[in-house]
């Protein structure tokens, strides 16, 4: 729920972010700021990395 907190610190979010146990909750965060969102948008719609650069 720590995940959750408006008041997290960005830099706390970001690595809840990276973290695959907490990733899901940090997204949910409303103060996440716009350029992560960004970010995570831009990363989504380019899909998954090919483990051959192709």
């Amino acid at each position: 729920m720590a995940a959750t907190h408006p008041r997290l610190p960005a830099r706390t979010l970001i690595r809840l972010l990276r973290d695959t146990a907490t990733a899901d909750s940090a997204a949910q965060n409303p103060a996440l700021p716009v350029a992560v969102m960004h970010y995570m948008l831009d990363s989504a719609a380019a899909g998954p990395a090919s483990p051959h650069g192709r």
